[in-house]
């Protein structure tokens, strides 16, 4: 059992690859600038690093499989933003938003009166 995390780290996978690509892809279309393959350049960089310099344990694998999840996590406001999604405000919604409800009870359908 021990061989199987001994073995050499396989070359990066296409669900790695596909979310550097989303990730690159939606924040150049989005205006972001050069700048904005960076994040996906770094993590397609740890990709190819992991399988030549980094020593495979249990605790290598068990990263490089959560990897991906990581990185769209991290990266996920900036492509919130991109997408022209408003952010969110911590609290309470405020009353607009709420449908409003009448005060008076029904009185069909079982209602006591």
């Amino acid at each position: 059992m021990m061989l199987l995390y001994a073995a050499p780290a396989p070359l990066p996978r296409a669900h790695e690859v596909a979310a550097a690509a989303l990730v690159a892809i939606v924040l150049l279309l989005h205006g972001r600038g050069p700048a904005s393959l960076l994040p996906s350049a770094a993590y397609l960089g740890y990709l190819g690093l992991d399988g030549r310099f980094v020593p495979q344990s249990r605790l290598a694998k068990w990263i490089r499989n959560v990897s991906p999840i990581v990185f769209l996590l991290a990266s996920g406001p900036a492509l919130l933003r991109a997408l022209g999604a408003r952010p969110s405000r911590p609290g309470p919604p405020s009353s607009r938003s709420w449908p409003e409800r009448s005060t008076r009870m029904s009185t069909c359908g079982g209602g006591r009166r």
